[in-house]
Parts: C-alpha cells; sequence; structure tokens
C-alpha cells in the first residue's frame, strides 16, 4: 500500500512538472512573439526552393526575424505564401521590398529586406485579419536560373563557330595568305634593295615591247 502512494506521488510530481513547464514554454513564446516580433506576409510569384521555416531575414544583411510559414497561397497557387516575424523596430515601409538572396556558399536562401526610406509611412495591413504585406521584387538568383540556358545555347553557339573557324580547311587557307603575304614582303624587300644599288636600271630599263 505504503508502495503504491510513493508511486502515485512521484507520478503526480512528473505530470505537475511537465505541466509546468509546457506552460512556462507557451508563456515565452506568447512573451517573445508578441512583445518583440511583429508578423508580416510575402507573396512570391518564383520559386523559394532552399528556403526553410526557421530560415533567417535579414534587412540589408542585419538579420531582423525569422521565417515562420511556407505555403502555397490558397487565394492564388501560382504564389508562395511566406510568413515571417520581425523584430518591431525594424523599419518596415511601404516602400519596402523582399527578395531571396543566396547564402554564401551552403546552398541555403535567405530573404532580404531592402528600401524602407526615412520619408515613406509605416506599412500597414491592408486586409482585416491579414498581417502587412510586403512586395516581393524577382530574385537575381531565380533571373539568372531563367536565363541560364539561353546562356548555354548562346556558349554552345560560340564554341560551334569557334570550332569552324579553325577547321583544317580555314587553317590550310590561313596559311596559304600568310605564305603569300611573306612571299610578296620578301619580293618588295629585294626590289627595294635593287633599286638602291642600281636606281639608273629603273629609269633606263627598256620597254617591253607590245604583242602585235
Amino acid at each position: 500500500m505504503e508502495t503504491d502512494k510513493h508511486y502515485l506521488r512521484v507520478g503526480s510530481f512528473v505530470v505537475l512538472t511537465v505541466l509546468v513547464a509546457a506552460i512556462f514554454t507557451i508563456w515565452l513564446v506568447g512573451a517573445y512573439d508578441g512583445n518583440k516580433y511583429t508578423l508580416y506576409r510575402i507573396r512570391f510569384a518564383e520559386s523559394v526552393s532552399g528556403l526553410d521555416v526557421g530560415g533567417p531575414v535579414k534587412f540589408r544583411g542585419v538579420q531582423v526575424g525569422k521565417v515562420q510559414t511556407i505555403a502555397i497561397d490558397p487565394t492564388d497557387m501560382r504564389m508562395i505564401r511566406v510568413d515571417v516575424s520581425l523584430l518591431k523596430n525594424t523599419p518596415i515601409k511601404t516602400d519596402t521590398s523582399a527578395s531571396l538572396k543566396l547564402q554564401g556558399i551552403t546552398g541555403g536562401v535567405y530573404v532580404e529586406l531592402s528600401g524602407s526610406s526615412p520619408e515613406a509611412a509605416n506599412l500597414a495591413s491592408n486586409t482585416e485579419g491579414s498581417p502587412p504585406e510586403i512586395p516581393a521584387e524577382p530574385s537575381t538568383l531565380n533571373t539568372l536560373m531563367d536565363m541560364l540556358p539561353e546562356i548555354l545555347k548562346k556558349v554552345s553557339h560560340i564554341a560551334d563557330q569557334t570550332d569552324k573557324m579553325f577547321s583544317d580547311k580555314n587553317v590550310a587557307a590561313i596559311n596559304d595568305i600568310i605564305g603569300n603575304v611573306q612571299k610578296a614582303s620578301h619580293n618588295a624587300k629585294d626590289a627595294t634593295r635593287e633599286i638602291k644599288e642600281n636606281p639608273t636600271k629603273l629609269i633606263f630599263a627598256p620597254k617591253e615591247k607590245e604583242k602585235p
């Protein structure tokens, strides 16, 4: 009987400890988000591959928050909705914009915020119940990836033209031209030297008879 009471006390203590820890965690998260952070929404019309929940959000290179959720926008399946929590002192203005940036050589992607001129108004929510939306700009990374097939096509074309230029036939023709130029230059030098040695030869040289 005494053993059962001991187990009951231990079990009650464990349950109470877990309950207190859970309440403390919920309070801490609420205080963390409610007092220091504000939720904003960004809708990207491009792939967000490499962007993860919990990933950094930076303002001109300074980390000011993190990614909270990533989901397909239910109102427009072509858009990707990214909710971010930002420090309340982050200057989010009506001219602030968001884009995706590559994070060093790790291959990770983060959200970069730019703009926010001092004279612009603070960004406010346009829809009741929805967080303020920061407009997204096409990222340089995705623009480059979109252009990559065309760049590779042009590089391949240049390589083909280079191969044609240095084909055996063209190389032989170029060698013939160089040989003729060298031969003409050599003959010109001989003629010049002969004139210098005997200038009267050119003046009194007999004219060739015209063929009847």
